[in-house]
């Protein structure tokens, strides 16, 4: 090999060299913002004091919060459903002032669904409430939830107390389609947390 040939075969390995540091580079940068989109997005910074006091005050994982209040109203405080629900968790105003007269709420109205916090505290104690009804069953409370504890008692009992089974073969799809839905957001939510920490 020439020395001509040998200084174009090392010109060749630094142009690859860069390149692949700047593919590289590229690559880090994506990740890094995609990582901040994605948690801006699925768990917003302005209100995760808020999630995690209400989600304490009810011994609830503050990611299952989350990935149902990203679910429900994408974090948007007045968020209303064509079936009525209102606030960041989408909570029915009959249910919210039932868990307000459990929780001993003073002055309460319909328009303090509205509120981030309040809304929270009473949708966290909701969940609480669907979480002991049925034992800790996430999957059950979740579909409880969405669908109304009535149906859910009934589908458990058909599947013989199995909340899978209850699910996939019980369940009305879009509930199905729910409690899927926020079990997978919260898987992501924590493995955002999981890089968070590292």
């Amino acid at each position: 090999m020439t020395l001509w040939e040998n200084r174009l075969l090392a010109r060749g390995v630094h142009t690859v060299l860069r390149v692949v540091a700047v593919v590289v580079l590229a690559v880090l940068v994506a990740a890094i913002v995609g990582y901040w989109v994605a948690r801006a997005r699925f768990f917003p910074k302005r209100y995760r004091e808020a999630v995690t006091e209400a989600a304490e005050e009810f011994r609830l994982d503050q990611l299952l919060v989350a990935a149902v209040v990203h679910h429900e109203s994408r974090f948007r405080p007045k968020a209303r459903s064509a079936a009525g629900a209102v606030g960041l968790m989408q909570l029915m105003p009959a249910t919210a002032e039932e868990v307000a007269g459990k929780l001993g709420l003073d002055g309460w109205t319909e328009a303090m669904l509205e509120d981030p916090q309040v809304n929270l505290r009473l949708g966290c104690a909701y969940l609480r409430e669907l979480l002991d009804r049925f034992d800790g069953d996430e999957r059950a409370a979740l579909a409880a939830y969405n669908a109304g504890r009535g149906n859910v008692v009934r589908w458990l009992e058909e599947a013989q107390g199995d909340a899978r089974r209850m699910l996939e073969e019980h369940a009305f799809p879009e509930t199905r389609r729910y409690v899927d839905h926020v079990l997978s957001t919260r898987r992501l939510l924590q493995r955002l947390e999981a890089i968070h920490a590292f």
